[in-house]
């Protein structure tokens, strides 16, 4: 008896579940989707201006079509006839038409969903029964009362909608990379242009370290500096400046007239991302420069360790030799971070501009704190008697020059 009774409820539970869903879906085939059209019901868009058309086969009736591409779908609508209401914002066009690379297509819930891919379709491909919206991940919806649909004839038909064009987004102010890509690779630019520019003024304004050595610091720190303010400039203008086009539109018309070959037709795509042959042209002469380096470093230590002799002069030429090769490994790492920053990942690129941040503070410190007879000097020359803080005030002592100084007070050359 138990059971029975228990049969006869799930029975009725079922029937009320399946009659609220019977209601509930009639209610909602019954609800009628509001459709904004631009002009009138019996007019359509000729030229620029809706004009009365006659013949039944001229007028126009939206097309529903599903996110996955279900055409003509049967939707209760009404027709809300005029422009819609944008308020401050401004009325755009989109014109789609045979091959157009724009797309309108109406949703179900009357929603308008703008595809922007601009790539050639082809001509078999754009039947709506075989358009397939799957691959288009760029869209934009606009809300019901935010456009209006019409037919549009101006020697050839095309679906015509009016827009209202979508709020600005300033959510790429905050966004990480153009923080670091507008903001912080400049700053670290400055960063490295001021170090380079410190190490060049030492070594270019003490007489003593005015040898062969500080001119090839002094030579590399202004090469750098000239190819800091170039890249800075390049951040700062964007490829905006007469230069910079003169130059890009030369090399564009020299490519034209010797490398395109208009009877080669690509199989894939084209792309706007620089290729392998690319990287190789660029990076070959460093690679190669880096290689000569090591070579010319390893002969050199092995020159330096042949001396049985040992004076001031080896003394010398070993912090020398210290100095460069730590110079060596600091552009070489900045030449694999800048190399890496090529790819399409934004870790390695922020990694590049990290690395550019620390570049200027590694040779500073390379070229000058690390060494410490230029330290020497500069507190001899810019703090001797005149300094403020007591303890960088060296002691008096004799005049012997500065290296037989720095070797009395047991500083290393």
């Amino acid at each position: 008896m138990f059971s029975i009774r228990l049969i006869l409820c799930v029975l009725i539970y079922l029937y009320i579940g399946l009659g609220n869903s019977e209601v509930a879906r009639t209610s909602l085939s019954t609800k009628s989707i509001k459709v904004n059209k631009c002009c009138e019901d019996n007019q359509i868009y000729l030229g620029s201006r809706c004009t009365v058309v006659n013949k039944t086969s001229e007028e126009w009736r939206p097309l529903f079509t599903s996110e996955d591409g279900t055409t003509n779908l049967q939707i209760n609508y009404t027709l809300v006839t005029g422009s819609p209401d944008c308020g401050h914002m401004q009325l755009w066009p989109i014109y789609q038409y045979q091959n157009s690379t724009d797309r309108l297509r109406l949703l179900p819930n009357g929603i308008l969903r703008h595809y922007f891919d601009h790539f050639e379709v082809p001509e078999e491909e754009f039947e709506v029964a075989d358009f397939s919206e799957k691959d288009h991940t760029l869209y934009h919806d606009y809300e019901p009362g935010k456009y209006c649909l019409d037919k549009k004839e101006d020697g050839f038909k095309s679906e015509f909608a009016w827009v209202c064009a979508p709020d600005l987004q300033k959510d790429w102010l905050t966004s990480t990379e153009f923080l670091m890509r507008n903001i912080i690779s400049p700053i670290t630019h400055g960063i490295t242009i001021i170090c380079l520019l410190t190490i060049a003024i030492i070594y270019f304004v003490m007489p003593t370290l005015r040898d062969l050595t500080g001119n090839i610091i002094t030579t590399i720190c202004m090469c750098l500096i000239v190819s800091q303010t170039a890249d800075t400039i390049r951040l700062l203008t964007v490829f905006k400046s007469h230069v910079s086009l003169l130059i890009t539109g030369i090399l564009a018309v020299f490519a034209h007239f010797t490398m395109d070959y208009p009877e080669i037709k690509a199989a894939q795509k084209q792309q706007d991302e620089i290729g392998s042959l690319g990287m190789i042209i660029f990076f070959v002469p460093v690679a190669f420069t880096v290689l000569v380096d090591i070579f010319f470093f390893a002969t050199t230590m092995k020159t330096i360790n042949k001396m049985h002799t040992y004076g001031r002069i080896h003394h010398k030429l070993r912090h020398s030799f210290r100095m460069f090769l730590l110079l060596l490994l600091v552009m070489t790492f900045c030449w694999l971070f800048f190399l890496s920053s090529f790819s399409k990942y934004d870790g390695l690129i922020n990694s590049h501009i990290i690395m550019n941040a620390l570049q200027g503070p590694l040779i500073l410190y390379t070229c000058v704190f690390n060494q410490k007879h230029v330290s020497y000097l500069i507190r001899k020359t810019c703090c001797y008697a005149n300094c403020i803080c007591p303890c960088c005030r060296p002691e008096p002592e004799c005049e012997w020059g500065d290296e037989m100084t720095a070797m009395n007070t047991e500083l290393n050359y």
